[in-house]
């Protein structure tokens, strides 16, 4: 039985790394198989989705290494063992780095723990944005040359800054220069202009020394929002194109 703690493990892998169902769920099932290993090898009872402390994870991932002591259990399943758990230090990582940027004392959205009466409030255009916001990212390279999603471990993928998140926030490989992706994938208005131009005050302030610029990506252009660009040449906009594409299973 897969519990909340292994699922949303699962389920961070397939949002931020666009990762297949399958491959996700046998990484988190990994986690278990190391857990136990661990457990019988160390004669200490050890559950590593209960360990909340990255350097204590990163340091039994150390031991599943290629130099690590427990080197040919991490080499099981043609090392599916050891990318799962270097995979589980990057998910740690994240919640701590959310923990300590969340002000308010409470847990981001992406660690909350769903609540039943508000999940069929979820709309078609919420998960359409995660998946456009998953195959853009695999895509980073060909749409946008010389940059990459800014910061380890994809810090980049819903940045939060001062209480605020941009969609995604790449920088320029050799100049360093930012750039705050804002997507919707229905129509935009206005409205979203503001919003991304927000984001530009917020980096300038964060990081002086760069050049920071904003694009919109969205299905559908209002023409306000065609007009408030025209205004700032830092603001681009561009509409975006889904294919579907087959394959033998």
């Amino acid at each position: 039985m897969i519990d909340l703690r292994q699922e949303k493990f699962r389920s961070w892998m397939i949002e931020h790394f666009g990762m297949a169902f399958n491959s996700a769920n046998a990484y988190s099932i990994a986690i278990k198989r190391i857990s136990r290993h661990y457990s019988e090898q160390s004669g200490q009872a050890t559950n590593l989705y209960a360990k909340t402390r990255s350097a204590v994870v990163r340091e039994i991932a150390r031991k599943y290494s290629q130099a690590g002591i427990y080197s040919d259990f991490g080499n099981y399943g043609n090392g599916t063992n050891r990318a799962a758990i270097n995979r589980y230090v990057d998910y740690v990582e994240a919640r701590e780095r959310a923990d300590n940027r969340n002000s308010n004392g409470q847990t981001p959205q992406l660690f909350q723990e769903p609540q039943e009466e508000n999940l069929a409030d979820y709309s078609a255009n919420i998960t359409y944005e995660k998946d456009l916001k998953v195959a853009l990212c695999h895509q980073i390279s060909e749409l946008f040359p010389e940059h990459r999603i800014f910061g380890p471990g994809r810090q980049g993928v819903e940045y939060a800054i001062k209480g605020k998140k941009i969609d995604i926030l790449l920088e320029n490989i050799k100049e360093g220069g930012l750039l705050a992706i804002e997507l919707k994938s229905a129509a935009a208005n206005y409205d979203v202009f503001g919003q991304i131009s927000m984001y530009l005050g917020l980096l300038k302030t964060e990081f002086p020394e760069r050049d920071a610029r904003g694009i919109i990506i969205c299905g559908e252009v209002n023409e306000g929002l065609r007009a408030a660009c025209l205004t700032n040449p830092n603001i681009s906009l561009k509409t975006y194109k889904m294919s579907l594409h087959l394959r033998d299973p």
